[in-house]
């Protein structure tokens, strides 16, 4: 399957939890609520049943504010942070 495929996949997968716990770009997740809920349960479960494997070294449990694609983003709302050219 093509990342196009997959992208497509991903999207269906969490189709009805985007804009309440969830929001996806091609194959990447990010799940936030304010505990380990049973949406993030639901999100895990589907990815498994699927075949999906998450990437621990991209995997961020706990955490106030992320990274992503160029933003921070956290419960007080979304934030560019300035590219850095050495």
């Amino acid at each position: 399957m093509g990342c196009q495929g997959h992208s497509q996949v991903v999207d269906h997968m969490v189709a009805d939890l985007k804009g309440k716990c969830v929001f996806n770009f091609t194959d990447n997740l990010v799940v936030y609520s304010l505990s380990v809920s049973e949406q993030f349960r639901q999100v895990l479960r589907r990815q498994q049943s699927m075949g999906f494997t998450l990437n621990r070294h991209k995997l961020v449990l706990g955490a106030s504010e992320i990274k992503y694609l160029e933003y921070y983003l956290s419960s007080r709302g979304v934030g560019g942070f300035p590219r850095r050219w050495n």
